[in-house]
């Protein structure tokens, strides 16, 4: 009897211990130990248009996933494709639940990997602006594959030169500074054809292919003193040395003509450039379709946005940096720092 009573006894407290613990974790824990926590993978580079979109994914993740979403980013460095692809190897090895990579670059490599391994990871893109012709997916609507994103709507470059001839009617010797393995490679083309571009209002364009960004200035340096602006592109990883563009245009007297808003709050007189928040609160939203909404990625059409370019002013850099600051100017820009 007295047996049985201290079976009796092991098993009622057995059933308060139980209890205690059930109310601890769907009282005060909320559950957490029973309910999956989404986790997201960003590919991502310290970068300004990177940073953009970054700080839009972070700022969009209580709107869109009101439970919880653990962001884990993933930083590359450079240009590096080697360095980038070990880096998404990582990533995939840490099994999220869904792949952000933003830009081109970390776009096609992650596409390309999870096609080589046959990974079912779903994948929303970030900012490429033609991603049917980067090989990213197989259609602009319905595809098979689980991927989707949201893409910038492609510049056409002749706009922020025509507006550089806006702003300084008497340009007359440019230096433009590209990485040729930014923007998979395209800048080239882009860099000859702004050349011929400038060449018919008289203006004398020099590309400078930029390899290392160590290199950078040793590069610059021969050209500083014949040129009265520098323009940089939008796409390239020339923000890298933003600081150094900077410092020297200052220096000598010369316009920096910035490929993002960031570089123009920094000390650029002009730029031309993207609010690219607005492309990772996009992200979100169909992030939070495939993993809240349960659609597939290839239910999700590529998401175009446009209207996010503004040009920008920066009135201490204009004066040390060779720009007239008058009304006239004052009408043409859509943000003044």
């Amino acid at each position: 009897m007295a047996h049985e009573k201290r079976i009796t006894w092991l098993g009622g407290l057995v059933a308060v211990v139980l209890a205690v613990g059930w109310f601890y974790v769907y009282v005060v824990r909320g559950g957490q130990i029973f309910t999956h926590k989404t986790r997201i993978a960003v590919l991502t580079k310290d970068s300004p248009f990177f940073n953009q979109v970054a700080e839009g994914i972070n700022g969009a993740v209580a709107k869109y996933f009101p439970t919880g979403c653990e962001l884990r980013f993933f930083y590359g460095k450079g240009t590096d494709k080697i360095l980038y692809q070990t880096m998404i190897e990582e990533a995939f090895m840490d099994k999220p639940d869904l792949i952000i990579p933003i830009g081109v670059s970390f776009s096609q490599l992650c596409v390309a990997t999870a096609q080589k391994r046959k990974l079912a990871i779903p994948i929303v893109f970030a900012g490429p602006g033609e991603p049917l012709e980067l090989g990213l997916i197989s259609s602009l609507n319905i595809r098979p594959e689980p991927v989707t994103g949201v893409s910038l709507s492609a510049i056409n470059y002749l706009e922020p030169a025509k507006l550089l001839l806006a702003c300084k009617p008497l340009l007359k010797n440019i230096l433009i500074p590209y990485f040729p393995g930014a923007s998979a490679g395209m800048l080239e083309k882009v860099a000859q054809d702004l050349q011929l571009f400038f060449a018919e209002y008289g203006v004398s364009a020099t590309v400078l292919p930029i390899y290392v960004a160590g290199e950078a200035k040793e590069m610059i340096m021969p050209f500083i003193s014949k040129v009265d602006t520098i323009m940089c592109l939008e796409g390239d990883t020339i923000s890298e040395v933003n600081d150094l563009l900077t410092k020297l245009c200052n220096q000598y007297h010369v316009t920096l003509f910035a490929k993002d808003l960031e570089c123009v709050q920094g000390g650029a007189a002009l730029g031309f450039g993207v609010q690219a928040s607005a492309i990772g609160e996009k992200v979100m939203e169909y992030a939070s379709c495939i993993l809240n909404g349960k659609k597939a990625p290839g239910a999700l059409p590529v998401y175009f946005v446009d209207g996010i370019r503004k040009l920008a002013l920066n009135k201490q850099g204009a004066s040390l940096q060779g720009v007239i600051v008058d009304q006239r100017l004052l009408s043409l820009v859509d943000e003044v720092y």
